[in-house]
């Protein structure tokens, strides 16, 4: 999954949300790699994301990140989050 194909899920599931269908959160299957290097080793974070369990590995079943707002657009790009004014979590 590239990173225009994240914040596309990302973009829909906002739209849904401002006509009062919210969503809490996108589905997502990757590499355990690619989701560290996406998620946490990103050098575009200006601080660190919350990530559950902080310990995780290729069997780990499910692992959850929490993105602010402002990390979202330094993650998955602005123009993806903005106009959102209620996106808190994803």
């Amino acid at each position: 999954m590239t990173n225009k194909e994240i914040g596309d899920e990302v973009k829909s599931a906002l739209a849904l949300e401002k006509y009062s269908i919210p969503r809490m959160r996108i589905d997502l299957t990757m590499d355990t790699g690619f989701f560290h290097a996406f998620f946490v080793a990103n050098s575009s974070l200006s601080q660190p994301v919350k990530v559950t369990p902080s310990t995780y590995e290729d069997t780990t079943p499910v692992v959850v990140v929490e993105l602010g707002s402002l990390a979202a657009g330094e993650v998955l790009g602005v123009s993806k989050i903005k106009g959102t004014g209620t996106l808190r979590r994803i």
